[in-house]
């Protein structure tokens, strides 16, 4: 398809060797790394059940470091807005600050005060709208009637998510 005219990240994890380590409390990539874990072992990240496959798959990909983040922001031929979360414990916003840095005349931050990857509120709902609708050039669009997620629809959100970017921007 044509590439993506610009593109916004919600929370986006720019460090997923850090997010891991936050979340999860175990650095899964020191350990896959070190041969302990294996494509068919299972996994619990974050309460979901996965297999060793997941993390396998970010070390071939060259996808789990703060560097590998800015590299495909550099690379990444339209805008992208990353709205972040000023006291989210998995993704330390400097990181994702960091990441836009590396190329800020095309890329921006945005980060709000009442969200982080652990708290789904309503005003969560509400400045992550408002700051989208912002970053889409729409700051007067009507707010849409929303139900509140659940954690499966977001999974599946994330995914699809990021089939769409890497397939938009070709990074891989």
């Amino acid at each position: 398809g044509a590439p993506a005219a610009r593109a916004v990240l919600v929370l986006p994890v720019t460090d997923i060797r850090a997010t891991i380590r936050a979340a999860v409390g175990r650095d899964m990539i020191a350990e896959a790394l070190a041969g302990r874990i294996q494509r068919d072992d299972p996994v619990d990240i974050m309460g979901f059940p996965m297999s060793g496959a997941f993390v396998l798959e970010a070390l071939d990909s060259q996808v789990t470091t703060l560097a590998s983040s800015r590299d495909d922001l550099v690379r990444t031929p339209a805008p992208v807005t990353c709205i972040a979360a000023r006291s989210d414990a998995w993704i330390d916003p400097r990181d994702v600050a960091s990441a836009v840095d590396a190329d800020s005349t095309r890329h921006r931050l945005v980060l709000l005060d009442q969200c982080d990857h652990d708290t789904f509120s309503f005003a969560f709902l509400r400045e992550l709208g408002e700051a989208i609708e912002q970053a889409l050039g729409r700051a007067d669009a009507p707010a849409p009637d929303m139900p509140p997620p659940t954690v499966s629809r977001m999974m599946a959100a994330l995914a699809r998510d990021r089939r769409v970017f890497k397939s938009a921007f070709n990074t891989g």
